[in-house]
């Protein structure tokens, strides 16, 4: 399948308490790399509010449609835990990615998307998803902890 040459920008923050700019410093960051590379802009998606552990994002699916249909032959990201903080989802994804022929890239990590085939680049890929998921558990548990502590002192949680 022919691909267009052009670019997919992804984006996510995880929850209403977080701060919506961060799409924002997201998405232009990575338009400004997409420019400084001569990489035309093909669409942006933006998934607000939801978990990176979630694989199931509307606009994260949206973008997987387009790229079925071959709309573009590259998805950039700011970081990786912006596309995924669950490992398998993220190896998943790298793996469709793969099979589809579309380039993944991360303008703040130059060694994440690079051929996973390379034991060097699978480690570092799989270094930084792993602490992306540990970061996500790590957070939850201090929430739940947090919850608990709220709740036996007669606070709202």
């Amino acid at each position: 399948m022919k691909r267009l040459h052009g670019a997919f920008i992804s984006a996510r923050y995880s929850t209403d308490n977080q701060n919506p700019d961060s799409i924002e410093v997201q998405v232009q960051k990575c338009t400004a790399w997409c420019n400084q590379n001569n990489l035309p802009i093909l669409g942006v998606f933006a998934d607000e509010a939801v978990s990176g552990m979630k694989d199931t994002r509307p606009q994260y699916e949206a973008m997987m449609e387009q790229l079925r249909m071959g709309l573009a032959d590259t998805v950039v990201i700011y970081d990786q835990s912006r596309m995924f903080r669950k490992m398998e989802a993220w190896f998943s994804f790298r793996s469709e990615m793969t099979k589809m022929g579309v380039s993944v890239i991360s303008v703040t990590q130059p060694t994440i998307g690079k051929d996973l085939r390379d034991p060097m680049n699978f480690l570092s890929e799989g270094t930084m998803a792993m602490f992306s998921q540990v970061h996500a558990l790590m957070t939850r548990q201090k929430v739940i902890e947090k919850m608990r502590h709220m709740a036996k002192n007669g606070q709202h949680t």
